[in-house]
């Protein structure tokens, strides 16, 4: 009898863990299949791309802007950036007994406009990493000390990612307390125009904001990008601001415009 019960014991945490390991997932779907196609059309270019629709219930968001016009005089009234959009997801582990709260991913789509225009990507760079610094300077002056974030300050912070063909510079900042990192990804769309995808990876106080990002935020990322298409009008002006997969890899562009 007594052996009886052990093994049934045995057997019942040997399923249990199978089952745990087999139904251990994230709420929000990486399957391609469930992804939604979304465009917003410029005024020289659209940029298509696509999304799960699975988004956290509780952070409801204003609608996709689908058409800008960079000559409107109301599109640029905060720190010359216009929001296009702005999405959450959740992600949790469930097991048999219970769904375990791991964190959340916000994607902002935003339009920036340069304060003068640049005739390459090496000017683009410049124009971002001065109005990282100045934000992260006006930010942080009124903001706890765990709760300030972390810009990049120099070139050798900004790298290359090509999705689909086209070249998209990319950087990353966070806070302090490592609570919250965002990954940036940013590429022209006219020679004062340049648009930014930022995902922001915030970690619950089950896992660290490092695990965060490897086990779900990277694939998120990569899966959303993956889709992203920007049709460009002039494809002259494509090829001057070096957004072909074939321009120059940004850290020899840096080397050679800082040597």
């Amino acid at each position: 009898m007594i052996l009886k019960t052990l093994l049934i014991l045995i057997f019942g945490a040997i399923m249990f863990g199978l089952f745990s390991k087999a139904t251990s997932l994230t709420s929000a779907t990486l399957d391609n299949s469930e992804l939604k196609p979304r465009e917003i059309e410029f005024s020289n270019s659209k940029l298509l791309f696509s999304m799960p629709e699975n988004f956290s219930p509780d952070f409801p968001a204003d609608d996709l802007v689908t058409q800008v016009d960079f000559g409107s005089s109301t599109l640029f009234e905060k720190n010359n950036k216009a929001l296009l959009l702005r999405r959450w997801w959740d992600f949790s582990e469930s097991t048999f007994f219970s769904t375990k709260e791991m964190g959340t991913i916000m994607l902002s789509i935003n339009i920036n406009k340069a304060k003068s225009e640049y005739k390459n990507r090496f000017d683009l760079l410049t124009d971002i990493l001065k109005g990282l610094q100045e934000t992260q300077t006006e930010f942080n002056k009124t903001t706890e000390p765990d709760f300030q974030i972390a810009h990049p300050e120099t070139y050798e912070s900004f790298f290359d990612e090509t999705y689909n063909q086209q070249r998209w510079i990319r950087y990353n900042y966070g806070t302090i307390n490592t609570t919250e990192s965002t990954m940036s990804y940013v590429t022209p769309l006219t020679s004062q125009h340049y648009i930014e995808l930022s995902f922001s990876m915030m970690r619950s106080s089950s896992i660290s904001i490092r695990d965060f990002h490897h086990k779900y935020g990277q694939e998120f990322i990569d899966l959303i990008m993956n889709s992203v298409v920007i049709k460009y009008q002039d494809t002259s002006m494509q090829k001057n601001l070096g957004v072909n997969a074939s321009a120059l890899d940004i850290q020899d562009l840096v080397l050679e415009k800082t040597n």
